[in-house]
């Protein structure tokens, strides 16, 4: 196989895709759920409480809190998660900068303003593809995320064989 050599500048939305859609895809999101259903729920029991014995507007408060913060993480209204990631991303100029990889059956060549390094494909341990984004993860939430639109349609189609071929 020809090597395949991308450049591309993460935008923030690449970093946010990726970023949610690994999160899908790991246990942190069974968490969220399960955390927003125990705050529905103690909401639910902080409102029948309050109403059943002689109203208490603290408890009334705290249980629409409860409630709202668990409507919102459940529904993506206010996810606190994409927000830290967005002040992350802007905070932090080199995932804004201009990135070179080239990848081969020996792995991956990353350049940066800052260095180069040679990257085995033993050092990945899985990959998912989402709408725009690949995420090549190689830890417990590391991963490095490759926007798709940085490849020409030949090179996606080689890159997404390459990934199957090396990435068990």
């Amino acid at each position: 196989m020809n090597s395949i050599e991308i450049e591309y500048s993460l935008s923030k939305g690449d970093y946010l895709e990726g970023y949610s859609f690994y999160g899908k895809k790991s246990v942190r999101r069974k968490i969220n759920i399960a955390c927003s259903i125990i705050l529905i729920a103690a909401s639910l029991v902080l409102i029948l409480l309050s109403l059943e014995w002689s109203f208490d507007l603290f408890n009334f408060i705290i249980a629409l809190f409860f409630a709202a913060a668990g409507i919102s993480e459940l529904t993506g209204i206010m996810n606190i998660g994409r927000i830290m990631a967005s002040v992350h991303f802007n905070g932090n100029e080199k995932f804004r900068e201009l990135q070179k990889i080239v990848f081969s059956n020996d792995g991956l060549d990353y350049e940066t303003r800052g260095g180069r390094s040679k990257i085995e494909w033993s050092y990945y341990n899985k990959f998912l593809e989402s709408k725009n984004t690949f995420i090549l993860i190689y830890g417990k939430s590391l991963y490095s995320i490759i926007p798709k639109r940085a490849f020409n349609a030949v090179q996606l189609e080689d890159f997404k064989k390459l990934l199957a071929e090396k990435i068990k």
